[in-house]
């Protein structure tokens, strides 16, 4: 019979390596199973400033590229206004140095690394998760960690009795494309596009879309569309671009893309013998989507969490609860006011999209703080709700006065998420945040 160990992690990705690492690094038994036979290959990405702040993740230089952080503008849907960001507490991180530093890292602190293994279920014994299947064969654990992304491959197994939803709504997910390529000495000119300047058209396809333009040598091009309009295709979007403009080259430099879970966190993210990381446990930023900072940072209170529940051998729901409680309390809230701004922005058009940022309700600070992932309707928006006053009786007005009234009681509930397990209690108030959220999407998508 093969040898326990303390923690399966199924997905080498940033969450699971770099709850790995902190677990190993506390003389833990880690096994990290990746489906890729070797590690991804990734570009440069905004990322949050809350990726810098994670304990014992001081990162180098070479990762934390401030002075290459670009300036920004966002472009309504109308092309009309155009906002440009002064003030933005993000950077641009080389996610090819990244994963290779946290690959390094969890290696000489002992975790096991299995590429090319791909899982696909796990193991239950007594209402326990107690092991990982996969295609080398069943591995036993004391816990079971699932980072593989928004595929959720150990969710998509586990008992619905746990409360971890076994899969994301296509209501409650973007679609995204993304190519890299050359700067074409043909046809054009490089003016075409502004160098250094990262433009955000937002309000396009339920999502978003950038170009950002590197001098001489690359051009950035991205398309984000809601998932449930199925007609909307990323990719065709992006390559319709690239075809209408002519400086950009033919040799691709990096492509990617793939589904993203963009909705509050999970009410759960832990069972029995179980946790859930990353876009797993929908850490991404609802608009924006960006979820390198969160995931990692959820990925570090989950290992205290895990390290302390083996510590005392309690890897019971009870016994892994900080994870849940602490995440809720550091990024939870947050997240659920973005939320709100996320559902109420699907339910309207591209030209009230365009008429919010005209008319200053969606204007510099409300958007930075959307794409950095901090709060945008807290209880001092004495701004917002000063311009909403002057445009009067506007429907739409009236509409996203309703969001900021939701997005407030939903920050209400979430701080007072319970700090220990006790089943009537999180019944209870899982219920409330599951019902606030239905009736949020009922009242604001009329």
């Amino acid at each position: 019979m093969k040898e326990k160990y303390d923690a399966i992690v199924v997905g080498a990705s940033f969450a699971g390596l770099v709850f790995s690492c902190k677990l190993a690094e506390q003389g833990f038994r880690v096994l990290v199973i990746e489906k890729e036979p070797a590690q991804r290959v990734g570009c440069d990405y905004l990322v949050e400033d809350a990726l810098f702040r994670i304990p014992g993740f001081e990162f180098t230089s070479d990762l934390r590229n401030y002075s290459g952080a670009p300036q920004l503008i966002m472009i309504s849907p109308d092309m009309r206004t155009q906002i440009s960001i002064s003030e933005l507490p993000m950077g641009m991180i080389n996610a090819r140095e990244l994963s290779e530093t946290l690959f390094d890292r969890a290696k000489s602190s002992g975790v096991e690394v299995r590429m090319g293994c791909s899982a696909f279920g796990v193991e239950i014994e007594n209402g326990f998760v107690v092991g990982v299947k996969t295609s080398q064969g069943n591995f036993p654990s004391r816990i079971a960690v699932c980072a593989s992304g928004a595929e959720r491959v150990l969710c998509r197994d586990i008992p619905i009795g746990m409360g971890i939803p076994r899969q994301v709504g296509l209501n409650d997910r973007m679609t995204i494309y993304r190519e890299v390529r050359n700067v074409s000495s043909f046809g054009g000119s490089v003016d075409e596009l502004k160098d250094g300047v990262l433009e955000y058209y937002v309000g396009r396809y339920g999502g978003f879309c950038w170009v950002f333009r590197r001098g001489s040598e690359s051009i950035d091009i991205g398309v984000a569309t809601h998932a449930a309009l199925g007609n909307s295709n990323p990719r065709e979007i992006a390559r319709g671009f690239i075809r209408s403009n002519p400086i950009v080259g033919d040799r691709i430099l990096f492509s990617g893309g793939g589904s993203i879970p963009t909705r509050r966190p999970l009410n759960t993210m832990v069972g029995s013998g179980f946790m859930a990381l990353g876009d797993s446990a929908c850490h991404a930023n609802p608009i924006f989507a960006k979820g390198i900072a969160g995931a990692m940072l959820g990925a570090s209170i989950a290992s205290d969490a895990a390290a302390l529940a083996l510590e005392t051998g309690d890897v019971g729901v009870e016994g892994l609860w900080s994870y849940n409680y602490e995440y809720m309390r550091q990024r939870g809230s947050t997240m659920v006011d973005l939320d709100a701004l996320r559902i109420f922005l699907h339910a309207i058009g591209e030209e009230d999209f365009s008429w919010l940022m005209a008319k200053g309700l969606l204007g510099e600070e409300e958007l930075a703080k959307a794409l950095s992932g901090r709060t945008v309707f807290s209880g001092d928006s004495a701004g917002v709700r000063g311009r909403l006053k002057a445009l009067g009786n506007f429907p739409l007005a009236r509409r996203y006065s309703r969001a900021l009234r939701f997005a407030q009681r939903a920050q209400e509930l979430y701080g007072q998420y319970p700090s220990s397990y006790y089943p009537p209690e999180f019944s209870e108030w899982s219920q409330e945040a599951d019902f606030l959220f239905a009736n949020i999407r009922k009242v604001l998508s009329t």
